[in-house]
């Protein structure tokens, strides 16, 4: 941040009220928080945040030989026998 900006808010913050300075910090906090959560998940969060969204039916249409058949799941190759 230039010097001049940083100097320029100070002297804005410097006239307001205790009240409002409350509500400018509120803001301030809001916007770290944004920034920090728009970092990169976990795979296992997104993976979470995404399985929470599918309703229950939907999870017992899944195949349960998903992982050993996966290639005959998305390219239609012939499933494995145990």
């Amino acid at each position: 941040m230039s010097a001049n900006l940083q100097q320029t808010i100070q002297e804005q913050i410097r006239v307001l009220s205790e009240e409002e300075m409350c509500l400018v910090l509120s803001f301030v906090n809001g916007l770290r928080k944004e920034k920090t959560s728009s970092r990169a998940k976990p795979i296992s969060a997104i993976f979470e945040d995404l399985s929470s969204e599918l309703p229950l039916e939907e999870w017992r249409e899944l195949p349960s030989d998903g992982a050993e058949n996966h290639d005959h799941y998305l390219y239609g190759a012939p499933k494995k026998t145990k």
